[in-house]
């Protein structure tokens, strides 16, 4: 993700590690979290993991293509 996060080992702040808590309680997923606090997903996610902090995931599956068989149909 180009234009996030400002650099390797950008340290967080207090308010941001404040902000992933609350987005975290919201039932925010890692994409949505990263993109509000300007940060990679990886970052976001290796966050929450040294915290203990639990993220929702993203259901891939709605993202899968039919196959043209199905699309026949």
């Amino acid at each position: 993700m180009a234009g996030h996060g400002g650099g390797p080992n950008k340290h967080w702040t207090q308010a941001e590690l404040r902000r992933l808590r609350t987005l975290a309680e919201q039932g925010i997923s890692a994409p949505e979290a990263a993109a509000r606090l300007h940060r990679t997903t990886g970052a976001v996610q290796q966050k929450a993991i040294e915290l203990g902090i639990a993220l929702t995931r993203v259901d891939r599956t709605r993202w899968r293509t039919r196959s043209v068989a199905d699309r026949r149909g």
